[in-house]
């Protein structure tokens, strides 16, 4: 689930984006992935990725952000900023090419390439 934590301002969005994993047997949150930078935006969108990591999609005061997230990994191991503040994604089926939505009223589609 992905929202905002350490927030000064609610209804601007300044805070920091989080993404908060539950155990949905025991309703309990397992761990709490943040970006290793205090940022203004709010996590928008989550996917899981096959290849075993989340990916975060942030929009606020600090434009968009792109974040890869390994499960067992409070920090992003990789962040890519966006042209515009993201509002949404959604991962294609092949696990390679990502859509997101952005507040700019654009849609952007990515390729996930993973380099040997």
């Amino acid at each position: 689930m992905g929202g905002i934590t350490n927030v000064s301002n609610a209804f601007a969005g300044i805070g920091n984006p989080a993404v908060v994993v539950f155990d949905w047997e025991t309703d309990q949150p397992v761990r709490t992935h943040l970006g290793k930078e205090a940022i203004n935006g709010v996590a928008w969108g989550l996917r899981w990725h096959p290849g075993g990591y989340w990916i975060g999609l942030s929009g606020g005061g600090a434009g968009g952000l792109l974040y890869f997230w390994k499960y067992e990994e409070v920090n992003e191991f990789f962040k890519f900023k966006l042209p515009a503040s993201g509002r949404d994604l959604d991962l294609h089926p092949d696990g390679r090419q990502l859509a997101i939505a952005c507040a700019d009223s654009h849609m952007r589609i990515f390729l996930i390439d993973k380099k040997a």
